[in-house]
This record gives structure tokens, C-alpha cells and sequence, in this order.
């Protein structure tokens, strides 16, 4: 087992840990099941076990996100907080009972398996048209290619954006989504709020001049008609909307470059998917356990609690590491392995658990499916591009691929 100084405040933002987390969640789960970051107020969560009594425990590990980890000048852990900009506005997955519940009930309609299956056509055909542009050339990247482009048209269509207005959003909206990295530096993180700044102005105004469709499908329809009965308020909408294109963006990118590279990587598992692509489920599921989107998701504490025998003082940061509970022997059977034929496949943490259970789980499987059934059936075979290697985006929040080079024949 490979061996970490716990008094080191910088392990989760050093690139060791960005390129292969898997040795720092082994010792944490062998050393410090519940570890205090030194010098920062946050507590860092690695086993199956204690990840789950956290997630039951709502009342104590709050999903409120009261502030954020980035950089210092000096690479160490420093706190954005937000508790003194004005009042927070908690929205679905940062909401706690009841207020998630209503939010979810509400939106539940437009992300259900039914409604999701109702845009496979929609993923298919961006999925087709991304795959033949990167088999035209013989060599392309995945990651920009085929895992960012799909789930920006998606997650726009569900939302109800406009086709045509998804090539300038687009850019803010990923940008935005680097609030989370965590490893970036006091200017980067302005940047990043500039940038979804952009983005609520954009949604702002969608929603003020939003005409219903046709069948009401798209979340937009939802939202204001809830804003129209008073159920929910124009901030609370916007709110969503913004997790909405993050969670929607991040999380199906990370799975497609994730489960791409896998494939690029095996052949023989290239061939026997193309010979059956019925088993290309249970393989997505085994990526989401092996090597999921994100690593974890914050919690804070509203009063004094204890996890694991440690006292954690309200007011605290609390990492829920679902990638490190992903990969405890003490709950998946040789978590190491890659076997998409093990059982109980969907026990995994990579949507979260509990009340919080990622709400696009289904859209996110589909649009997994729908890139890679393209990319096998548009190919003989892809392989890693030797003068290229891939590299991972510098975050300790998601596990996304900034660039995948890839020779398809």
C-alpha cells in the first residue's frame, strides 16, 4: 500500500491525486476513514459504510453548500465562503427535506425513465453525426469530440433551450462549472463566477419571455408553471436550472470520456460489445463504480456531530467520497477488478444515494449507451493515439477527461 502524510493539507489538489486517486483512497479507508483536512475545517469521508450513515443522517450532514475549497497562492486549501453574500437560496440537490422533496417532485416528470426514452432518437442521431466526424479523419479526440459536445445539445434540449443558442451558452456554462475544480486560484475562481454570471442573465431572460411547448416536456414548462402558481420563485428556478446544466454537462462527460478510454484501452471488450451490445449496460455501470464522474459531494454540518468515532464541529465541510466507497473491499467483492459481469452491478455510489439520488441517472445512461453504440458501430476499432497521451482535468471534484487522442480504423 502506497503511503501518505496526512499532515499534508495539499494531498486531494497534488497531481498525483488528480491523475490516479485510487492508492489515497486505499490508505484513507485503511488509516482515516474520517480525516480532517489540517488547517481547513473539512472532513474527508472514504468508506462505503460511513458514506452511507452520513447520507441517512440529513439532520446533521446537511447538503447545503455554504462554501467551497479552492487554491491559495502557495497550492494550499483555502475556503470561498458564501454564507456572506446574502441569503442562500438551497435548490434541489443543495436543498434539504422538504424543500428537496418538492423540488424534485416537481421536476421529476421531465428526468423520468419514460420521458427520457422519449429523446433517445434526439441523443442517437447527435451521437451518429459526432462519431462521423471523428471517424473522417481516422483520428480525433474523444473528449472534445464525442463526451463534451452530446450532453450539451442534451442537457439543452431537456432544458429548452433553443438549438441555435447552445454554441454561445455553451462555453459559459463549462467555464462555470470550474467553481467546483477546487484547484483553482483566486483569479480563475472570478473567472468562473463571471462566467455564470453569464449564464443566469441567459436563463434569466428564457424564463421571463418562456412560451409553454407544445407537451410541456422540457424543464422550463415545469419551472414556470410552478412560478405561475406560486409554488416556487424565480430564484429557486433559475437555481435549478443552473444544477441542471452543470450536473448535466460534468457527470455525462465524465462517463463517456471515462468509458471510451476504458474501451480504447481493450480491444478484446471493443469486440465482444460490438458482438453484443446488450452487455454495454452492464458495462457502463461497471465504469461508474470502477471510475464514476464525480468523486464526491459536499456536506456541511448545522450543529456539532461525530462520524466514525471523530467530532466534527458545526460549521464544517464534510466530503462525501463516493469514488473512494466505490472501491471498499468491505462492500463490493474484488473492488479492483473491472468485471462488468459481477453482481448486484447498480450498488454503487456514482449517482450518490439516498434522498439526494441523482435525478438524471437515466438520461445519463442513455446518453452513455447511445455514444458508445455509436462509436463501436461506427468503428473496427479505436485505440489510444500513441504520440498522445490523455490527460485528466485538473479538479479534485470530477473525474473528466480534458483530452482523449484516439486512431479509429
Amino acid at each position: 500500500m502506497t503511503t501518505f502524510d496526512l499532515s499534508d493539507p495539499a494531498l486531494l489538489f497534488s497531481q498525483e491525486f488528480i491523475d490516479d486517486p485510487a492508492p489515497f483512497y486505499e490508505f484513507l479507508r485503511a488509516h482515516a476513514p474520517v480525516w480532517e483536512m489540517p488547517g481547513s475545517g473539512t472532513f474527508v469521508v472514504s468508506t462505503a459504510a460511513l458514506v452511507a450513515e452520513a447520507v441517512a443522517r440529513p439532520e446533521e450532514f446537511s447538503s447545503n453548500l455554504t462554501s467551497l475549497l479552492y487554491t491559495d497562492d502557495a497550492g494550499l486549501p483555502t475556503v470561498f465562503d458564501m454564507s456572506h453574500r446574502g441569503a442562500a437560496i438551497h435548490v434541489l440537490a443543495t436543498a434539504d427535506p422538504p424543500t428537496h422533496t418538492a423540488h424534485r417532485r416537481l421536476l421529476q416528470p421531465v428526468f423520468s425513465p419514460a420521458a427520457v426514452e422519449r429523446i433517445a432518437p434526439f441523443v442517437d442521431a447527435w451521437s451518429a453525426r459526432l462519431v462521423e466526424a471523428l471517424v473522417e479523419t481516422g483520428r480525433g479526440d474523444v473528449a472534445t469530440g464525442l463526451a463534451e459536445p452530446l450532453p450539451i445539445q442534451v442537457i439543452a434540449a431537456m432544458v429548452g433551450i433553443p438549438a441555435d443558442d447552445v454554441p454561445e451558452l455553451a462555453p459559459s456554462v463549462l467555464r462555470s462549472n470550474d467553481l467546483l475544480a477546487g484547484v483553482l486560484g483566486i483569479a480563475d475562481m472570478v473567472a468562473g463566477a463571471e462566467a455564470s454570471n453569464r449564464v443566469n442573465g441567459y436563463l434569466t431572460e428564457l424564463l421571463r419571455t418562456w412560451v409553454p411547448t407544445a407537451d410541456g416536456a422540457t424543464a422550463c414548462d415545469a419551472l414556470t408553471a410552478a412560478i405561475d402558481t406560486g409554488a416556487i420563485t424565480v430564484d429557486e428556478s433559475l437555481g435549478m436550472l443552473v444544477q441542471l446544466l452543470g450536473a448535466g454537462t460534468e457527470t455525462t462527460t465524465s462517463l463517456i470520456g471515462r468509458a471510451s478510454l476504458q474501451l480504447a484501452r481493450d480491444r478484446d471488450r471493443q469486440d465482444g460489445l460490438r458482438a453484443d451490445p446488450s452487455q454495454l449496460d452492464r458495462f457502463i455501470e461497471e465504469v461508474l463504480r470502477v471510475d464514476g464522474p464525480f468523486r464526491f459531494h459536499y456536506r456541511s454540518t448545522p450543529v456539532d456531530t461525530e462520524l466514525g468515532g471523530v467530532s466534527i464541529p458545526a460549521g464544517s465541510r464534510v466530503l462525501l467520497l463516493w469514488a473512494a466507497a466505490n472501491l471498499d473491499g468491505d462492500h463490493f467483492d474484488r473492488p479492483d477488478d473491472f468485471d462488468p459481469a459481477r453482481a448486484a452491478l447498480r450498488s454503487h455510489f456514482a449517482f450518490g444515494r439516498g434522498l439526494h439520488f441523482c435525478i438524471g441517472a437515466p438520461l445519463a445512461r442513455l446518453e452513455a449507451r447511445s455514444a458508445l453504440a455509436a462509436l463501436l458501430a461506427g468503428t473496427r476499432d479505436f485505440r489510444l493515439d500513441p504520440e498522445n497521451a490523455p490527460s485528466f482535468r485538473r479538479s479534485i471534484f470530477v473525474r473528466k477527461l480534458d483530452h482523449l487522442p484516439v486512431l479509429l480504423d
